[in-house]
């Protein structure tokens, strides 16, 4: 038996059921329902994604592997009668043991308890679902932005400047004295497309902001035309999960 929620299944992951299943014939895998998980964060992928992704990163592997859904703390190790032995990392060991002393209670086995090393990636951190949905790291452990560019010299080159200063894609005009007015018009486009928000500039994050719809991601320099805009002090940071500061270093 394994449970978890498997999402954005990475080399931890693979690595934790390659390791249950050399030491067992086959593996009921229990992974976490699509409304508990969405309680714990509401970008996990769906049950049918995970899945998915699961069967396909474990190929051939798969014929060994059952996948249920966990709509619970425990599932149904507490009363599996044929089951043998629980999979965990260190830090879920604990609750293996509890598990046991359940099973014991009802007057079952104890269930052998494989524990298996975590994954880690390039910073010497584990891999986890958590930080690939942070952008920190890819599902291999390594980093999105490779060596030559975080630490190689990156040139915007008069050309490529000249294009970024064009607009591109759907452009929705509105009045420059109320954005909420285009605004209200791009969040209608956008209502039931997957993917997150990013507001770039301030009236745009404002504008979001106080139409009750805040970017997910916001870039704010508290200026708009290059001028200080006094219409910043309204951001509320507060609505965001965390925020970064950063200098320009010319």
């Amino acid at each position: 038996l394994i449970g978890g929620t498997f999402d954005r299944f990475h080399a931890g992951h693979l690595s934790l059921i390659q390791a249950a299943l050399s030491e067992c014939r086959s593996l009921e895998v229990w992974l976490t329902s699509d409304s508990r998980a969405a309680k714990k964060d509401s970008r996990i992928n769906s049950w049918d994604v995970r899945t998915g992704e699961m069967r396909e990163a474990l190929g051939q592997l798969a014929e060994r592997v059952s996948m249920h859904i966990l709509d619970d703390k425990h599932g149904p190790a507490p009363t599996h009668e044929i089951a043998s032995a629980i999979v965990c990392t260190a830090e879920t060991r604990l609750e293996c043991e509890r598990i046991n002393q359940m099973r014991s209670n009802n007057g079952l086995g104890e269930l052998a308890i494989i524990t298996v090393e975590h994954v880690d990636a390039w910073d010497g951190n584990p891999i986890s679902s958590t930080r690939v949905r942070s952008g920190e790291i890819d599902r291999e452990g390594l980093p999105w932005i490779p060596d030559s560019v975080r630490k190689g010299r990156v040139i915007l080159t008069p050309e490529v400047e000249a294009e970024l200063k064009e607009p591109f894609g759907q452009l929705v005009p509105g009045p420059e004295d109320d954005p909420s007015i285009a605004m209200s018009k791009v969040i209608a486009n956008i209502e039931g497309e997957w993917g997150p928000t990013i507001a770039v500039g301030d009236v745009t994050v404002r504008a979001l902001q106080d139409l009750d719809r805040p970017a997910d991601i916001a870039l704010i320099d508290g200026c708009t035309r290059r001028e200080p805009w006094e219409g910043a002090d309204g951001i509320d940071p507060s609505v965001y999960d965390g925020t970064l500061q950063c200098e320009s270093p010319a």
